[in-house]
């Protein structure tokens, strides 16, 4: 026995699709794009575009804080000096015990204000301490 339900056909659903995304004026299928990415919502939403000083700061403070909280860097991972400019641009100075702990901060920092926004300047240096931090 066939039901007198009407059923759509691929063609027929795709169609649809196509005629609801332009009707919103926004292209075949990104009606339904999702942002994923891990950025901060403060972070400037044009790539070049200036940032006032209040933001600046507060971009600087999340990434410090991420920094700080990271239990696995070392405590001179934790004292790098992070500056940020008018545009956006993190740059991050200061000594990390290793390669994977440079690339580690370099991707917390960009958590915060996205990738390719970031000027790693940290160096590697051999870096022994204690457990209070301090150098033997």
């Amino acid at each position: 026995m066939r039901s007198n339900t009407p059923t759509l056909g691929v063609f027929q659903i795709a169609v649809s699709f196509f005629l609801v995304c332009a009707a919103l004026g926004t292209g075949t299928g990104s009606a339904l794009a999702v942002d994923l990415s891990p950025q901060n919502k403060n972070a400037p939403e044009q790539p070049n575009a200036p940032i006032d000083s209040t933001q600046r700061e507060s971009l600087i403070d999340s990434i410090k804080s991420k920094i700080a909280d990271d239990e696995l860097l070392s405590v001179e991972a934790k004292r790098i000096d992070v500056r940020m400019n008018q545009e956006g641009k993190v740059e991050m100075r200061g000594s990390v015990a290793s390669s994977e702990e440079r690339a580690k901060v370099e991707n917390l920092a960009a958590r915060v204000v996205g990738s390719g926004k970031i000027l790693n300047m940290l160096q590697i240096e051999n870096i022994s301490q204690g457990i209070d931090g301090q150098k033997p």
